[in-house]
């Protein structure tokens, strides 16, 4: 989107308060037709019989990514009356800010692709370090076209149970799902029919009771990383992340390196991120 707005304006000098102006209406249209079709996928959902806790969780996901237009409100919410220089280095340099991408041309990338280097918050920061520092997580690797695997969700699973109800090993399927669909960005299929045949599973699911139940915690860390690059992969706030990965208490991690993609959400304030691939080596 900001491309094409840039490559309208004419070049040369152009009053700040104007380019405000084109970027809030295109903003505002972008939004429009972002909601338009939450609406009838989530409609879709609920004809196609997803349960009603899948398909909020889907509305908040997608409402996170479709939030971060109004971002372009706040960077320019005082557009003094001064100008701007539009050369094709200006386009360059602002593209990042203003690139906006309807939901329905969502496309993960892989971990092999690469991105300009930036910068994130010391919280964000530690939000990540911690989300992947899930014991056990680097159990498989995977990338977003194949699924996430049972086992790694298993794990996943039990740690954000152990995060927002410590001490609680019972928890209704829609909870779980929920926490999933946070931690991944998506729904993991077959979960609840897969989790029982994962070797040392530490949750299982009761079909007559529609619980989980956590056979035991994982509370020892397993492994640690050290974040050492994120790269910005464009698209719906895509990134790429690599870090340095270390055994802890002798687990037997035999990875020294992690690189993964992974997707910011404005809207979660708990996590804030979601995992989207993750190759261990």
């Amino acid at each position: 989107m900001a491309n094409g707005l840039y490559k309208s304006l004419p070049r040369g000098k152009i009053n700040k308060k104007e380019l405000c102006r084109l970027i809030r209406k295109t903003a505002e249209h972008t939004f429009c037709t972002g909601v338009f079709s939450l609406l009838k996928k989530s409609v879709a959902l609920f004809v196609a019989g997803i349960a009603f806790t899948v398909i909020l969780a889907y509305i908040m996901h997608r409402m996170g990514l479709l939030i971060n237009i109004f971002d372009i409100k706040n960077k320019l919410s005082n557009p003094e009356n001064t100008v701007i220089n539009n050369t094709s280095e200006a386009e360059e340099e602002t593209e990042e800010d203003f690139t906006i991408l309807d939901a329905d041309d969502d496309s993960v990338p892989l971990t092999t692709q690469s991105g300009d280097t930036v910068q994130f918050s010391d919280s964000d920061i530690v939000k990540l370090t911690q989300m992947f520092e899930v014991p056990y997580l680097y159990t498989e690797s995977f990338e977003n076209a194949n699924g996430v695997p049972i086992a790694v969700a298993c794990h996943a699973a039990v740690w954000q149970a152990q995060q927002k109800a410590p001490g609680e090993t019972d928890f209704s399927q829609g909870v779980i799902t929920v926490y999933l669909f946070k931690y991944f960005g998506g729904t993991v299929p077959d979960f609840k029919e897969s989790c029982n045949t994962v070797e040392n599973t530490p949750i299982t699911y009761d079909e007559n009771a529609k619980t989980f139940h956590i056979v035991f915690c994982e509370s020892a860390a397993t492994h640690s990383i050290e974040i050492k690059k994120i790269e910005d992969l464009g698209n719906n706030n895509y990134y790429k992340v690599t870090a340095e990965v270390a055994a802890e208490n002798a687990s037997g991690c035999p990875y020294t390196v992690l690189t993964a993609v992974i997707q910011k959400n404005r809207l979660d304030t708990d996590l804030g991120f979601s995992i989207k691939a993750m190759q261990w080596k």
